[in-house]
This record gives C-alpha cells, sequence and structure tokens, in this order.
C-alpha cells in the first residue's frame, strides 16, 4: 500500500489551476478534443498517451487513491493548508506564462510532457495513470489539520525528495 502523500494533494491542486488558466477558462481544446473540465483533460492524456499500455501502468482504485484524496468525515476529498493555494497559484502563474507563448499545437505537446513529467516525479512512473485517473474526478478540497502540514515543513515542504527545492516556483 502507498503511503500517503502531501506532495500528491499539492500537485493535485497545481495541475488543476494549471489546466484551468490554460484550458478551461479560456475554452481551449486539447489535441483538439473539447476540455470542459480537469476531468476530461486527463482523460485525453490517458487516452493519447497511454492506450495500449495498461498493464504498464495499473490502477488500483483502493490503494491509489491515497496519491490525492483522503477519506474523512464520511467524504472524499483532498487536503490543502490554507497558506498551500497562494504558494501554488504562484508556481501555476509562472508556469503557464511560460507556454502561453507557444502555439496551440506546440503548447499542448509541451504542457502533456509537463504533467507527465511534474506527476513523475512526486507519484513515481507507474503511478501516473492512476493519479490522472483518480485524482481528477471533481473531488473537493478540505483544509487540512495542522499535522499533516508539520509534515511538509518536516521534510522541506516535501519537495526535496522529488527532486525539488524548498521553493518549488516549477
Amino acid at each position: 500500500m502507498l503511503k500517503i502523500q502531501p506532495q500528491g494533494y499539492i500537485l493535485r491542486l497545481f495541475l488543476e489551476l494549471l489546466i484551468r488558466h490554460l484550458y478551461l477558462d479560456p475554452g481551449r481544446p486539447l489535441f483538439h478534443h473539447p476540455v470542459s473540465s480537469a476531468e476530461d483533460f486527463f482523460r485525453v492524456v490517458v487516452q493519447t498517451r497511454f492506450r495500449g499500455q495498461e498493464e504498464l501502468f495499473p490502477v488500483e482504485l483502493e490503494a491509489d487513491q491515497v496519491l490525492c484524496l483522503e477519506a474523512a468525515q464520511g467524504r472524499v476529498s483532498t487536503p490543502m493548508a490554507q497558506f498551500m493555494h497562494g504558494e501554488v497559484t504562484l508556481d501555476k502563474e509562472i508556469v503557464a506564462q511560460h507556454f502561453e507563448e507557444f502555439p496551440e499545437d506546440i503548447r499542448d505537446i509541451l504542457v502533456v510532457d509537463y504533467v507527465e513529467q511534474v506527476t513523475a516525479q512526486v507519484v513515481g512512473v507507474p503511478k501516473v495513470v492512476a493519479f490522472f485517473s483518480l485524482c481528477f474526478q471533481g473531488h473537493p478540497f478540505h483544509i487540512a489539520p495542522g499535522h499533516l502540514w508539520d509534515q511538509i515543513g518536516s521534510e522541506n515542504r516535501g519537495m526535496e525528495r522529488a527532486g525539488k527545492p524548498p521553493q518549488m516556483h516549477t
């Protein structure tokens, strides 16, 4: 069973914000497929990039949900800290600005490559499809208790283990 990773919670928030900024708010398609939600975006990614490779990227529903979700008080949601939204929003702005400079078809390829790469750094290559498939199903976020975020602080916000400096400005 996978250990709960606060980095997965942060990554889900970051990717939700990035996809909203690049695709949902402007109403842009991905690889000429309409995208009206993060779930649509990741469905297109899995269908176009991982089709025929399902055995290499198994999804184990109950075991893999800990990558981004927590069952608390009778609901399934992603925990986050109040301070985290501002930091992740800054990261999203920096990354999105770079991608917006590319023509649409090139941007799509580079965005998906980037999303796959940062996800693999956080959850590991074998769990990329599980993260995409399970973490973007419209689950809400909730404010986490302090103890969860103390764990991140004690690990420099958990990013060194993923090859990132403490200030993640990706």
